[in-house]
């Protein structure tokens, strides 16, 4: 701790102003009133005067520092250690070591003094944090104490400023300065990490300073050279050049490294981050509309002005992006003013910036404005080249020529005239065009721009101009009254259009659902953080590319916020410092957390808190819902939520976690009771893992009960890594996991789990279970013989035991091993038995379950007619029972008789009903197929359901082949226009019917490609078709095949020009008796022909 101003500024690193100080009695209490004319009159060089007023701004309240750091202390910037995304520089004066044998110590004094001024005084400007003066160089950080958004931008621009500055100082003896940088990004500790007494050049733990210490020594003279993770998160903003990788000392891999040349000269930051990989646009049709039209009447003679608002990266660079390609597709001009976060306080930034890069351009100059260039730009406007010229020439800094006469007058005139140029150029453009004029970042515009742009708005009206003027929320418009401004402000996308950006982000390559949820849920809707996410996940060693799409290969939990997001999120956060610690509080407990539980697990009086979440709530990263007492509080953002949560140590988070955790059981036991997973996560956080897991498991059976499948499996999977060494609950929970993985459709977890629990088992009734198990899961992946041995040992064991309800189920999973193989006689006979045998134990719930494969079995044997009744009663019993499996199935089959019957508004709703029911359970290995009959109903009805059927079969051959995609191939077949797409289908489908296969694929593929081959006119692979259907149930024949193996081969032969008119008209009769009446429609038109 400083004990007086002296010492203070020794600290800094400023030890030669405290003479200074002392003799214009400047001590330590008078620090807090000391302006920068102050010490101006005192003689502080500019960098110096920087750094002390940012010192001298963070001092805390007992206005002494609290640490040797130069900028802002350390309990401003949070003197407790935390996680961030920083980057770091350092800069070093070349030659130090050669200057101090050659000159005087006092004269090398001053020489690095002016060194660490100048220094400074560029690091200053672009509000950066000088950590350590240390002799004869600098370390600084940006990003810290507060995060920016473009904290690696602004340290390249720092760095080259800072060798701009450097080699024009003037050197001892006439010789010349030279300076190094390196920069690194990445993570890092920062904070009190040791004690009071730790060095400043400490507080930062991590790779990163040590990165940018390396790069530092590798640079040449007067070169900044950054690393891999700065230079990509700057896009294109800069030119680099690639030095190659280097082996550097403290890293066990070779590192590459970048030397940064100059800013690019882009027309936006838009352009220069994401250069040409732009993004379909998506879900902005209504806003794109506005716009054109409004484009329209710039066109017919009337001027347009649109304001476009929108929190960053919710797209409305996107938009001016296809606005601007809309305009120069209808012959219009577009000319693009970008506002900086670097010149703000730059008059007329976004012009000259204009005026540089077009002169430049049209003198082919490429990156250099000339007088040339100037004048050629002059003359596209026709304005006059004498009064014009040396005005533009002026404003970028142009040398004068002999013919252009200096503008005259006093600052003030000038000013003037060069608005009025400005103004004039931009109206005689829109004579030769209209003209499309953007204003991008008005949050950033500097006041002499804003004057301007308000003056062409005010003369918009008269112009063939369109002027697109985007900022962000905050921004206090000043041309809302006028009567000429629209405004449009953009919300976030829904979770489809969501979907589909990532999507795009693929090039088409199906994500897994796990992922895409992950992305839509944690985006919110702003398309950047989709695009980010998408881009960062695919980077990361989670997902793996494979034939059918993307797998995932680690938990999503290991997936941290984007790099590339880090210091825009927790700039938000930094910017509310005084309450960040409720913020960081807030998302330990939770997305939403409400006022009793923070204020009990905070070390804050309830109206501290109330104030708190106030601040956050007005800088809109909370949102408030309910009413005192009982308020809610919800993070705008997930991000915002992650970045917050991300920057606490993790012995911090174990603590809060543990807090959280006390305060559930203790005071909040009803939301414990209502919500165990809530307290089984902060328990498990804590690393209390073991007592996580009761609440794990109930949590599981609730979701359960809710059949809420994908959630029960997560939560019993949390609950078996905390089983300990209870080995028969460790046996259940196995068996309750594997219960809703089968109906997830997890085939490898499945079997993983069951291999888990086999070793469990002790009784017989234990090992039945295991059986019946093992048989499901060679159920979902077509093998019939290791299915029906499976249900064969599991009955047995279930008899030996007793067990009713095991007997019942193994009975059930007989019948579907006769089914996988077209066995559907002897299927119906153990079906029937197994719901016979429930009725008799009372087993209702064991009846609901097994009625819906007992009437289709009924359906293939026995046809429609014969099964209707079943199924219309079966339905009412299986939705009084709740059983929304069974309803699926059920209604899924009803939905095929009532098309078959040719009553396709009831067949309709059945369908619909299905999904819904299907979806209700998660079960989405079956919902490809729940798809499929609806979209035959709409398709008999008129509708062009191609496309459609296209991604569902897709769908169904990617996540069930040996399930659902033969049966969905040839539903496709069936419906596509395509011949080609037809065959490509059919052929896909018989590849899948050459391994195993579940024997329904076998069934409605032959009957919908015999349809698809007929109606192509392939007579005889149609024929090939009804002969394969009819080998296929040669043991056991059906009525299914034999009406439809006879009607292809009748009406192939029909197509041959050799049909027999008694056997169609035996078929005629036959499927009239069955109920197949729409399949008859194509024999009563053969019989008429």
């Amino acid at each position: 701790m400083a004990h007086d101003v002296g010492e203070w500024l020794e600290g800094l690193g400023l030890g030669r102003y405290a003479e200074a100080f002392a003799e214009n009695e400047i001590d330590l209490p008078a620090l807090p009133h000391i302006t920068e004319e102050d010490l101006k009159e005192v003689g502080v060089a500019l960098g110096a005067r920087r750094l002390l007023l940012a010192a001298i701004a963070d001092l805390g309240p007992s206005n002494a520092p609290a640490q040797q750091n130069v900028g802002a202390d350390a309990d401003a910037a949070g003197s407790e250690a935390e996680r961030r995304h920083l980057t770091v520089m350092f800069c070093d004066l070349v030659g130090s070591t050669a200057l101090s044998e050659q000159l005087d110590p006092e004269d090398l004094r001053q020489v690095i003094a002016s060194f660490q001024d100048a220094c400074a005084s560029v690091v200053a400007d672009f509000g950066g944090y000088v950590a350590r003066l240390m002799g004869d160089g600098m370390l600084v950080y940006f990003g810290y104490p507060t995060a920016q958004e473009d904290a690696a931008e602004r340290s390249v621009r720092a760095g080259l400023g800072i060798v701009d500055r450097v080699t024009s100082l003037p050197g001892p003896a006439g010789a010349d300065l030279h300076v190094r940088v390196g920069v690194a990004t990445g993570l890092v500790v920062v904070g009190d990490l040791v004690g009071e007494k730790t060095a400043a050049e400490r507080a930062v733990v991590g790779e990163t300073p040590n990165l940018a210490a390396r790069l530092q020594g590798l640079a040449v003279a007067d070169t900044v050279v950054v690393a891999p993770a700065t230079e990509r998160l700057l896009g294109g903003l800069f030119e680099f050049e690639d030095l190659g990788e280097h082996d550097l000392k403290g890293f066990s891999e070779p590192v590459r490294a970048f030397r940064a040349l100059h800013p690019t000269a882009t027309l936006s930051r838009f352009e220069a981050y994401r250069g040409a990989s732009l993004t379909p646009l998506v879900g902005r049709q209504e806003e794109i509309g506005f716009l054109a039209e409004k484009w329209n009447q710039v066109r017919a003679g009337e001027g347009q002005v649109v304001t476009l608002s929108g929190e960053a990266g919710i797209g409305k660079s996107r938009i001016l992006e296809a606005m601007r390609a809309h305009v120069v597709e209808t012959d219009g001009e577009a000319i693009h003013f970008q506002c900086s976060p670097h010149h703000q306080s730059t008059a007329l930034y976004p012009f000259t910036g204009y005026l540089n890069r077009l002169s430049a351009a049209l003198a082919g100059q490429a990156g250099r404005a000339t007088l040339a260039g100037v004048e050629a730009l002059v003359r596209s406007s026709g304005q006059p080249l004498a009064e014009t010229v040396p005005l533009f020439a002026e404003l970028i800094s142009l040398p004068p020529d002999d013919r252009y006469q200096p503008s005259a007058g006093d600052p003030e005139q000038r000013r003037n005239r060069t608005l009025q140029a400005l103004a004039n150029h931009v109206k005689g453009l829109t004579r030769s065009s209209p003209l499309l004029l953007v204003f991008e970042d008005v949050h950033w515009i500097d006041p002499t721009s804003c004057d301007l742009l308000s003056q062409m708005i005010e003369q918009a009206a008269s112009a063939q101009v369109l002027i697109l003027v985007t900022f962000r929320p905050g921004f206090a418009s000043p041309w809302g009254a006028m009567g000429v401004v629209a405004h449009l402000a953009l919300s976030r996308l829904g979770r489809r259009q969501s979907a589909d950006i990532a999507l795009a982000m693929t090039g088409g390559t199906a994500l897994p659902d796990e992922v895409l949820g992950h992305i839509t849920d944690r985006a919110d809707g702003i398309p950047l953080f989709v695009e980010e996410m998408t881009k960062s996940i695919l980077d990361s060693d989670l997902m793996r590319r494979t034939d059918r799409g993307f797998v995932l290969e680690g938990p999503l939990s290991d997936f941290a916020v984007p790099e590339t997001l880090q210091d825009s999120l927790m700039a938000r956060l930094d910017r509310l410092s005084p309450v960040k610690e409720v913020a960081q509080l807030g998302a330990v407990i939770g997305r939403e957390f409400g006022h009793g539980l923070l204020v009990a697990v905070s070390n804050k009086s309830d109206e501290e808190v109330r104030d708190a979440i106030a601040t956050l709530t007005e800088a809109e990263l909370v949102f408030r819902r309910g009413w005192p007492p009982d308020e809610v509080y919800v993070f705008k953002h997930a991000l915002v939520q992650d970045a917050a949560y991300e920057s606490l140590l993790k012995e911090k988070r174990r603590r809060l976690h543990k807090a959280v955790a006390m305060a559930l059981e203790s005071k909040f036991l009803a939301l414990s009771e209502a919500e165990p997973e809530t307290l089984a996560h902060h328990l498990t956080e804590c690393g209390e893992t073991g007592q996580a897991s009761g609440y794990w498991e109930k949590a599981g059976r609730r979701a359960q009960e809710r059949l809420s499948h994908a959630e029960a499996a997560e939560h019993i999977t949390r609950a078996l890594k905390g089983v300990g060494q209870d080995r028969a609950r460790e046996f259940e929970l196995c068996l309750e996991l594997v219960s809703n993985l089968r109906v997830l459709g997890r085939a490898e977890a499945t079997e993983r789990i069951l291999k888990r629990a086999e070793p469990l088992a002790q009784q017989d009734v234990d090992r039945a279970k295991i059986h019946y198990h093992f048989g499901n899961l060679y159920f979902l992946s077509g093998n019939s013989n290791e299915a029906l041995n499976q249900h064969s040992e599991a009955l047995r064991l279930a008899r030996a035991a007793s067990s009713a309800e095991l007997e019942c189920r193994a009975l059930s999973g007989l019948a579907d091993g006769h089914y996988m193989r077209g066995r559907m006689v002897s299927a119906h006979t153990q079906s029937e038995e197994c719901v016979a045998t429930a009725r008799q134990y009372g087993l209702g719930h064991v009846v609901a379950s097994n009625l819906p494969a007992l009437g289709n079995m009924r359906y293939l044997s026995q046809g429609p007619a014969a099964a209707r009744p079943m199924f219309e009663t079966g339905v009412r019993e299986v939705v009084e029972a709740e059983n929304h499996r069974a309803e699926m199935i059920f209604r899924f089959n009803m939905s095929a008789i009532l098309l078959d019957s040719m009553e396709l508004t009831p067949a309709l709703e059945h369908a619909e009903l299905a999904v819904a029911a299907c979806e209700r359970i998660g079960a989405g290995i079956w919902l490809p197929l729940m798809a499929v009959c609806g979209l035959k109903v709409r398709h008999l009805m008129g509708e062009n359901i191609a496309a459609e059927m296209l991604e569902v079969a897709a769908k169904a051959e990617e996540i069930a082949p040996a399930l659902t995609g033969p049966w969905a191939l040839g539903s496709l077949a069936w419906a596509t226009p395509d011949v080609e797409t037809a065959t490509d289908a059919m052929n896909r489908a018989e590849a899948i019917i050459s391994s195993n296969c579940v024997a329904h694929n076998q069934l409605w593929f032959y009957r919908d490609a015999m349809d698809s081959c007929l109606r192509f006119g392939r007579w005889d692979q149609a024929a090939e078709y009804a002969d394969d259907l009819d080998d296929f149930t040669l043991a056991e024949p059906l009525a299914w095949n034999r009406f439809f193996a006879a009607r292809g081969r009748a009406l192939a032969d029909h197509g041959r020009g050799r049909a027999s008119p008694d056997e169609l008209r035996r078929i005629s009769e036959m499927g009239r008796n069955l109920g197949f009446l729409h399949s008859l429609q194509a024999v009563e038109g053969a019989l008429q022909t």
